[in-house]
């Protein structure tokens, strides 16, 4: 039973809590309004890291911190910066996008330099001819060459796509249309001969081209890898053959010619053909007539050269 001590007490405590409890809103409202008030003076600041950091997101780490020391105000201005930058690169690909065909070529051949398309001829189930008792084949000797041509012309300054980089099959359909997709400048096909006579002593190098399409100028490509692999590589000279017959060479777009760099039926010509420091020999002998080729071409004509662009 409750006395009246009893309740006046109780209302007394009753009281002095919900005093507390209107003290305790009232701070927790004050707080709430500076919270407030301190974000609504930096709306900017705020709203650009958060879009900024939507759009590079790691810019947002520990790691993009450091790209901009001082991290805050320092990180926010590395964001801004690159997102001009970013919106400039984007405008020009627009810009660049929209100007005509011909036009877009004219960039291509001024800024860019030569794209080759090197190709290692047969791979795969189809071995190509064989020397040495069958233990040379010729796909692993055109790979070997190929592999050296690339890093020729790549020390040189040009751009290079290998047809094919491993042992596997490829289609002289899908040569040509590789070739002509990449828009490459220049094709170049690597093969070994074979006689299949009695005279094992028959050797050299000789190289094919498609002379029927004047506009593509591939004889005289020819003449320049053809020229140079014999004097870099010391090789017997056979003749240059000019022939419609041979499909990666009247079907690609681009200049184009096919070098036989060896007989692997002759066994002194397998055996050097086989030695790496040879195939050095023929690959810079290649890729020096094709930089002659395109010496020659852009001799008079604002083009940067490969050695110019190369960075």
């Amino acid at each position: 039973m409750y006395t009246k001590e009893n309740l006046c007490g109780g209302a007394i405590r009753r009281k002095s809590i919900r005093g507390w409890g209107y003290s305790l809103a009232a701070a927790l409202f004050l707080i709430v309004m500076a919270v407030v008030f301190l974000a609504a003076k930096r709306p900017e600041e705020g709203n650009s890291r958060r879009a900024e950091t939507a759009k590079w997101p790691e810019y947002g780490s520990r790691a993009g911190a450091a790209e901009f020391p001082g991290s805050g105000k320092g990180l926010e201005e590395g964001l801004r910066k690159l997102s001009a930058e970013t919106m400039e690169a984007e405008g020009q690909a627009l810009e660049l996008l929209r100007i005509s065909e011909k036009d877009r070529q004219l960039w291509k051949e001024k800024f860019l330099p030569p794209l080759i398309a090197v190709d290692a001829g047969h791979g795969g189930v189809d071995s190509g001819c064989l020397g040495n008792g069958k233990i040379a084949m010729e796909k692993d000797i055109n790979l070997e060459i190929a592999f050296r041509v690339r890093e020729e012309l790549e020390e040189k300054g040009f751009r290079v796509m290998m047809l094919r980089e491993t042992d596997e099959f490829l289609e002289k359909e899908e040569r040509a249309e590789l070739a002509n997709s990449y828009q490459a400048d220049a094709y170049v096909s690597i093969h070994q001969n074979t006689y299949e006579g009695k005279d094992k002593s028959i050797g050299g190098i000789e190289t094919w081209y498609d002379g029927g399409d004047g506009t593509r100028d591939s004889k005289t490509l020819a003449e320049c890898v053809h020229r140079e692999a014999l004097r870099s590589a010391g090789a017997v000279e056979r003749s240059l053959i000019d022939s419609d017959g041979l499909y990666v060479l009247s079907k690609t777009l681009m200049p184009a010619c096919l070098i036989e760099t060896g007989f692997l039926s002759n066994p002194e010509e397998c055996r050097r053909l086989s030695d790496p420091a040879y195939q050095e020999k023929l690959a810079e002998g290649i890729a020096n007539g094709i930089m002659e080729y395109f010496r020659q071409k852009t001799s008079g004509v604002h083009q940067a050269e490969p050695d110019a662009v190369k960075e």
